[in-house]
């Protein structure tokens, strides 16, 4: 994360330490809230929100093959359903979306609405009916 703070030197400043500190593990407790499962056992041992931050960038912005395969599995995967709020899994399609694009890898906007409408819940049946049209 670029633009990250330094944490304040604990013997010179110990309040701003400990203060500095006490928001940084709120930050990293965010992240860890904010993540699905899967990527859980990656950061387990991330001590701060920097580490976790990394640790996650190099997972999802990998150039390398690795890092690909791991985003298009995710994308063909997901799972759209009535329990979430739909919006919040299209942004989350969408998000994975330009992580491919990080790596280079473009998926045209025809196969992204495709897969939208085909894992639309059964809610959406009539949705995906009239898409089809």
């Amino acid at each position: 994360m670029s633009g990250t703070a330094q944490a304040p030197n604990p013997v010179a400043d110990p309040d701003a330490h400990a203060d500095w500190y006490s928001k940084d593990q709120e930050v990293l407790l965010q992240i860890v809230i904010t993540l699905k499962d899967g990527p859980h056992n990656a950061i387990l041992d991330a001590t701060s929100s920097k580490q976790c931050w990394d640790i996650l960038a190099k997972r999802y912005h990998a150039k390398g093959n690795q890092g690909t395969i791991h985003l298009m599995e995710k994308f063909f995967n997901i799972s759209l359903t009535d329990s979430e709020p739909l919006q919040g899994q299209i942004d989350q399609l969408k998000l994975t979306v330009r992580n491919l694009e990080a790596t280079s890898f473009t998926l045209k906007d025809k196969w992204v609405a495709s897969l939208i409408i085909a894992k639309l819940p059964k809610s959406f049946t009539t949705l995906r009916r009239s898409s089809q049209a």
